[in-house]
């Protein structure tokens, strides 16, 4: 990008603005209010609005982490200068998954997990909306929601594996301490496409040739695989030297239409590549994964996971402390960590780590579905009976079902 247009943004996004200005926000306080029930707030800087019942200090840290990766997101993605910037981020941050879900459905809006980027006819109507987690995890769901919102200002429906894999490589990015974006390890990305695509026999790879003409309507079959493929491929595209030289991503979005369909600009960003390109930029792809450093705290977790499937769970534990120290943040890990303690009958502890897990990633099902039995395990039965009715709309769907049946004949 530029350095005068990011050096503009950063100047925007510096200048006060009063929220009794901005009819906009004041709409969506009103609809925040609703599916909340509660008191809200409006927190402004310039290009980001945040509408929100959650406490002062997580709704001014997130203004602030989005204020400042604004120019810097749009630098990353490679966007062309004279792509358009939203007037405005609007952003409701609900406190509560139910409000947010209310929110969602009075929008016709349709849910993403923990957060999603809702479309609107006009731009004040358009939204990120998300609720309340982790600082870190939320910061990083905030980036891939207006990484989105950033392509969708210049191009109305750009393809799928374009708007996702771009905003799951902002989720691997984070301000380092001179308050630079850079993208750092991935951790379950890179671990997912190692062992299930690279690894696996046979592969469930979807060839690039066939994922970039993909459809919205066509990830539902195995969103999981495709977006680790298409966080994957852009983030090859973004920072590969070969890539980056040859201009690709640039190519891409100067193919699109900014008006035209999805089919549109998903037939023409396939034709950016040639179709003998395919079979290199397919090597070359996994070869860059390959080469993508891993988290500091893989080492451990390896080890730690080689004991866990050798029934050494005591062995495990110390392990995973270990990765924790070095990676707090990573979900996963805390699941591990249940699953050790879980299996010693330590269920106290593994109940903290599940909800440590779930604090990071909602979607986590097995861990949703873990805690259901740490909570029947330590009686609490009508907890863990709301966490099995949960997991009836994941793909532990039969075994919580067996688990309630086996409840309720207690």
């Amino acid at each position: 990008m530029n350095p005068l247009r990011v050096a503009v943004l950063a100047l925007l996004l510096a200048l006060p603005l009063r929220a009794s200005e901005d009819p906009a926000a004041r709409a969506l306080q009103t609809e925040v209010q609703r599916a909340s029930g509660r008191d809200v707030r409006i927190s402004e800087a310039p290009l980001v609005t945040i509408v929100s019942d959650a406490p002062d200090e997580h709704v001014m840290g997130a203004l602030q982490h989005v204020s400042k990766c604004v120019p810097q997101i749009f630098r990353l993605l490679q966007l062309p200068n004279d792509a358009p910037v939203p007037e405005r981020l609007y952003i409701a941050l609900l406190s509560e998954k139910a409000a947010f879900v209310r929110f969602l459905n009075e929008r016709r809006a349709g849910g993403l997990g923990s957060y999603t980027y809702v479309h609107g006819a006009q731009p004040e109507r358009r939204v990120i909306a998300a609720y309340l987690l982790h600082p870190a995890a939320m910061r990083a769901r905030l980036r891939h929601a207006v990484a989105n919102a950033l392509l969708h200002a210049w191009i109305a429906e750009p393809p799928p594996w374009l708007a996702e894999g771009l905003g799951e490589v902002l989720e691997d990015a984070e301000l380092d301490a001179q308050g630079n974006l850079v993208l750092g390890p991935a951790r379950g990305h890179v671990r997912d496409y190692r062992k299930r695509i690279l690894e696996a026999q046979p592969s469930p790879y979807v060839p690039l040739k066939e994922l970039v003409r993909l459809q919205g309507s066509d990830w539902t079959a195995q969103p999981l695989l495709h977006y680790t493929e298409a966080w994957a491929f852009a983030r090859f595209l973004l920072t590969d030297a070969r890539m980056r030289e040859a201009k690709v991503l640039p190519r891409i979005y100067r193919a699109l239409g900014p008006r035209a369909t999805e089919a549109a600009n998903v037939a023409v960003a396939a034709r950016v590549f040639l179709d003998d390109e395919w079979a290199p930029l397919e090597a070359s792809l996994k070869a860059f994964v390959q080469g993508l450093p891993e988290s500091p705290a893989d080492e451990p977790y390896r080890q730690a996971l080689d004991k866990l499937g050798a029934g050494e769970e005591a062995a495990a534990l110390p392990l995973l402390d270990k990765a924790l120290e070095l990676d707090p943040d990573y979900a996963r890990l805390y699941y591990y960590r249940a699953l050790a303690s879980f299996r010693v009958k330590r269920f106290d502890p593994a109940l903290i780590d599940l909800d440590a897990a779930l604090e990071r990633f909602p979607e986590y099902h097995a861990a949703l579905f873990l805690r259901a039995r740490c909570r029947a395990a330590l009686g609490s039965t009508r907890l863990a009976e709301q966490d099995f009715e949960a997991c009836l709309l994941t793909p532990y769907r039969e075994q919580a079902q067996a688990e309630l049946k086996a409840l309720k004949k207690e």
